[in-house]
């Protein structure tokens, strides 16, 4: 969610009129429609009707305003508590996030938060889910992830949204013409290898080990980046499970990406250590609570997986990791993403 284009939306749909919708914002009329516009591309479909007499909301406009409106109210009545004790914070807020997990919601939260309290910076630091114990153990205070979250140690708190499951396939691979992959399906296929570092139920959860018959899935070690991962995904040698989020900033000639149609969504979640709980980090949680409904406004999210006691959407692992196939040479050096 873009803070500044839900505020837009809104005075506009009061409005309905440009001009006055820039007076009121103390914008010029060529920054809001620029930012009706942009509002526009991330819903997929106009939200009003523009003629040279009149401005009016469509029906999806409607649609919108009705559901943006009180999230949004509740997100300014939010921010104003937390002005009511922003002279109290002070200081600098590490924020780490996964890199499918870059850009909005997260930048809109950390807006918001900066709005509510001038006193504090907030440093948004990347963070590879080969790191996340490092991340956890200090290197930020607050982390952007996936559940599940393994460490008895790690408090989860509030959902960012959900990102279906996508599979980048090469565009000539027979699959991409069916336009869908199952999990079975992934039995035929041949996935990299990944770090033994990331947190064992995660890796399952992104990286089955086996279909859901009990077939190994094969792994190849892979030399280089992700980015050369992508190569060889474009030569057909592999595939790779990722989610909706990592083809925003990752895209590769011959490349393509597929529903897993029946692999639970990714749902996004703000951790961190809860030794480490103070201040800062209450604070920018409270922001992130309240900005939650309004970003779900703007975007049809898929339905949340339940989450269990020991705050996993998914069973643990049945079989040990299928062992790593010899691959041929060209593939065989090892190394982390």
């Amino acid at each position: 969610m873009d803070f500044r284009e839900i505020e837009t939306f809104l005075t506009l749909a009061r409005t309905l009129h440009f001009g006055r919708a820039a007076e009121e914002m103390r914008l010029s009329q060529a920054r809001v429609s620029q930012l009706i516009r942009a509002l526009e591309r991330r819903v997929g479909a106009p939200l009003f009707e523009r003629t040279s007499r009149r401005v009016a909301l469509t029906g999806l406009g409607e649609r919108l305003l009705g559901t943006a409106r009180p999230s949004f109210h509740a997100l300014e009545r939010a921010l104003e508590d937390a002005r009511a004790h922003a002279r109290d914070l002070s200081g600098d807020l590490r924020v780490g996030h996964l890199p499918n997990l870059a850009g909005a919601p997260l930048t809109g939260i950390a807006d918001a938060f900066r709005l509510a309290h001038p006193g504090c910076a907030v440093h948004l630091v990347q963070v590879t889910m080969d790191g996340l114990r490092e991340a956890w153990d200090g290197g930020v205070d607050i982390l952007a992830t996936f559940l599940p979250v393994e460490d008895p140690e790690v408090t989860v708190g509030p959902e960012l949204g959900s990102h279906d499951r996508v599979l980048a396939i090469a565009e000539d691979h027979p699959l991409a013409a069916a336009g869908r992959v199952t999990l079975e399906q992934l039995g035929d296929l041949t996935v990299p290898a990944m770090p033994r570092t990331i947190p064992p139920r995660l890796h399952a959860s992104y990286w089955p080990h086996r279909t859901p018959s009990g077939r190994p899935i094969r792994r190849a070690r892979v030399e280089g980046t992700y980015l050369d991962s992508l190569h060889m995904v474009a030569r057909g040698e592999l595939v790779i499970p990722v989610d909706t989020g990592t083809t925003r900033f990752r895209r590769y000639p011959g490349v393509t990406f597929i529903p897993i149609v029946d692999m639970p969504p990714a749902r996004a979640v703000l951790t961190w250590r809860t030794a480490r709980t103070g201040p800062l980090i209450e604070a920018f949680a409270a922001v992130a609570s309240a900005a939650a409904p309004a970003t779900s406004a703007t975007s049809a999210a898929p339905a949340p997986v339940p989450v269990r006691s020991d705050r996993s959407p998914l069973p643990a692992p049945s079989a040990a990791p299928a062992p790593v196939p010899p691959v041929p040479a060209s593939l065989s050096a090892v190394s982390r993403r």
